[in-house]
Order: C-alpha cells, then sequence, then structure tokens
C-alpha cells in the first residue's frame, strides 16, 4: 500500500508528498528514496510534526552519493512546524523547500528549523570501504520562524550543523535560547554559497554570525574509509540588518572564524548590522584562538562602515588579505560595488542588483526567492 499521494520513490517516479500525514509517515520510517512535494502543507495546530531523518547506510548502498533521500519541495510551503522538519541527513539532497512561520523548541545539541545536522560516514559493503559523502541543501527558504534551543551545540535556521547549503534565504528568523553557536544560515559551517541572510536576530549563543555562529568546519567521509576535513568555507553571501545579543563574539558573516583546515570567507558583505557581544567584528567575531589552528583567509568583502567595526573582532590570526572595505552603506547600493563581489579572484561571480532586497545585490541563485 502506497502511504504516500502517489509514485513509486525512484528519480523518475518519485513518492508525491501533498499532505501532512505523509511526512509523519516519512518520519516515523526513515528516510531513502526519490520525494517530491505538489502541494503547501500546514500542520494543524494538535498535530505536531516529527523531524525526518536518513536510514542508516550500510551494505546494498554502495553507490549513494547525495542520493539516498532526495526531496524536492517544488517550491511549496510547510508551515506551522513544531520541530525540525528533517533530523539528521545523510548522503542526501534537499532542495526548493520553503518553511515559513515555524514554531521550533529544540532540545537537540545541533538544531535547525529547516535540518538540525548533517552527518558523514563511512561503511564497508560487498565491494570494500564505501563512503556517504555530504549532503547539499540548496535553494530553500525559512522565513518568519523562531527557534529556541536549550543548552545546544549549534543552532541556524537552515542547518544546525554542517552540510553544503547553497543559494538558500533566511529572512525574519529569531534564534534564541543557550547554545554555543548560532547562524542566520548554520550554527556551525561546513561550506557555504550563494546565500543570503535578511533581517534576523540572534540572542544567547556564545558564538553569534549573521551567516553561521562558528566556521569550524566539518570531516567529510567522501571515499573509502579516510575522512577529508573541511574548514568552514563561505563564500557569495551577504547579511542585511542583523541584530546580535548577548553574546561573547558577534560577527557580521561568523562569530568565531578558524577551524579544522585552512578556509575562506569572500565574496560577502554585511549591510545594517547591530553586533552588541563581548567582541565584535564586521566579518567575524573573532578568531578561535585556543582551540583551532587554522585560519581563515577573508578577501573581496565589503562591510557597512556605519558602526566602525573592526573586519576581525580582538586580536586575528586569521587574514583580510585582499580587497576587504568599508564603504557607507548606501555604497552597497550603486552597480560599482558589484566589481568587488564579482571579480574574477573571489571565487563567486553570481552577484546581482536591481530594486529587489532593498537595492542591495543577491546571489543569482535565490532570484526567483526573494520575487516570491
Amino acid at each position: 500500500m502506497n502511504k504516500y499521494g502517489g509514485g513509486k520513490g525512484t528519480e523518475k517516479d518519485p513518492y508525491v508528498i501533498n499532505y501532512y500525514d505523509q511526512l509523519l509517515y516519512l518520519a516515523e520510517n526513515k528516510a531513502s528514496g526519490y520525494f517530491v512535494q505538489t502541494a503547501d502543507i500546514k500542520f494543524p495546530n494538535d498535530v505536531p510534526n516529527k523531524s525526518i531523518s536518513t536510514v542508516k547506510i550500510s551494505q546494498g548502498y554502495e553507490n549513494k552519493y547525495y542520493d539516498l533521500f532526495v526531496f524536492d519541495g517544488g517550491n511549496y510551503t510547510i508551515s506551522n512546524l513544531k520541530e525540525s522538519l528533517f533530523g539528521t541527513l545523510a548522503a542526501s539532497t534537499i532542495k526548493n523547500v520553503r518553511i515559513d512561520g515555524a514554531m521550533v523548541v529544540s532540545s537537540e545539541s545541533d538544531a535547525g528549523i529547516l535540518c538540525n545536522c548533517v552527518t558523514s560516514y563511512s561503511f564497508t559493503g560487498s565491494g570494500g570501504n564505501y563512503a556517504t559523502g555530504n549532503t547539499l541543501i540548496q535553494h530553500c527558504a525559512v522565513t518568519n520562524s523562531y527557534l529556541t534551543v536549550e543548552d545546544a551545540r549549534n543552532a541556524g535556521a537552515i542547518c544546525g550543523n554542517g552540510g553544503y547549503i547553497k543559494d538558500c534565504l533566511s529572512q525574519g528568523n529569531t534564534i534564541q535560547g543557550t547554545c554555543s553557536a548560532m547562524g542566520g544560515i548554520a550554527g556551525n559551517a561546513c561550506t557555504i554559497s550563494g546565500c543570503l541572510s535578511v533581517s534576523n536576530s540572534a540572542s544567547g549563543g556564545s558564538a553569534i554570525g549573521g551567516i553561521a555562529g562558528t566556521a569550524h568546519g566539518k570531516e567529510i567521509y567522501e571515499y573509502g574509509n579516510s575522512a577529508r576535513r573541511y574548514g568552514g568555507n563561505i563564500s557569495g553571501c551577504g547579511v542585511v540588518s542583523f541584530i546580535c545579543s548577548n553574546s561573547d563574539y558577534c560577527g557580521g558573516v561568523v562569530g568565531l572564524s578558524c577551524g579544522i583546515a585552512n578556509a575562506y570567507i569572500r565574496s560577502c558583505y554585511v549591510a545594517g548590522v547591530y553586533l552588541n557581544g563581548v567582541q565584535n567584528g564586521g566579518i567575524s567575531g573573532g578568531d578561535d584562538n585556543e582551540n583551532y589552528n587554522y585560519v581563515h583567509t577573508i578577501a573581496y568583502c565589503v562591510v557597512d562602515e556605519t558602526n566602525n567595526y573592526p573586519s576581525i573582532g580582538g586580536e586575528p590570526r586569521s587574514l583580510a588579505r585582499v580587497m576587504v572595505l568599508s564603504v557607507p552603506e548606501s555604497g552597497l547600493k550603486v552597480d560599482g560595488i558589484l566589481a568587488v563581489l564579482n571579480a574574477a579572484g573571489s571565487g563567486f561571480t553570481e552577484w546581482q542588483r536591481d530594486t529587489a532586497n532593498s537595492s542591495l545585490p543577491y546571489p543569482k541563485g535565490i532570484n526567483d526567492i526573494l520575487g516570491g
């Protein structure tokens, strides 16, 4: 019996999700296969959702890589969530999901509104050692939502910890509670590209950033049983009207930089942020000099000079090397700013600017989300 709205769970004929009870069934049975959402879904007030996590990969899944579980939200909205939509994911692709009006209260160590945590591991199959690889979260939006955490490690509107997060929007969200790292996109960043954080606020995290609380990175098992270290790369991201309070480290992009491998923050801008931490920085609130030996290289970034924040707070080891500029906020609303953000050496050339996003730049990949 098909518990979904149709389909066979294959790439060509995915399971159809068009009602909230199908998401409950998916959560109960662990996720694998292909799914597509075909209608807006609102959970009733008296029916709380349950987070959807992937099955544990073992023998028989040797070729899975970003496709153990594929969920296409079809740009339809899911609303009235009380838990994160997804829990712990491996080897998955989550795309075109829109969440609005969530009120998530979490006791998880890694907490998010869209996803709590991305994990990665190796396993033994019939032909030897295999690995899950990373999980891609692409072209998703979380808007007008609340995330409240208690004694958490990482908390973010899109994902609490990890993942390859690309072309996503976080707007009008509030993250609050007690937590080590809070971010408008992710609590702790692995790789984030082409994302926009607009009119978000965070309070109560030790390290808080407009994009990520920390950019410490993650170990990803991509091939066999050896992990590769990603140091928390952030590129092509914008932060607009972000408020950070009740924190040790507040940063426009990240609360704390430095990680498990050398990494970069490049082609990013920050406009209209208010940072009320013990230590503040327009790009980074500071370097985590006590726990991590590897630094970030910061390049082709622009910060609104209104509040005169230094690029990196405290005593930095990370390097603000090429084209790290402070300009009046009005200077971010002219086409000339695109020459910096889209520079050939920036590694990201998809910025555009028009009347959307209050005439500030935005990544091309979220054009339709801003318009929708």
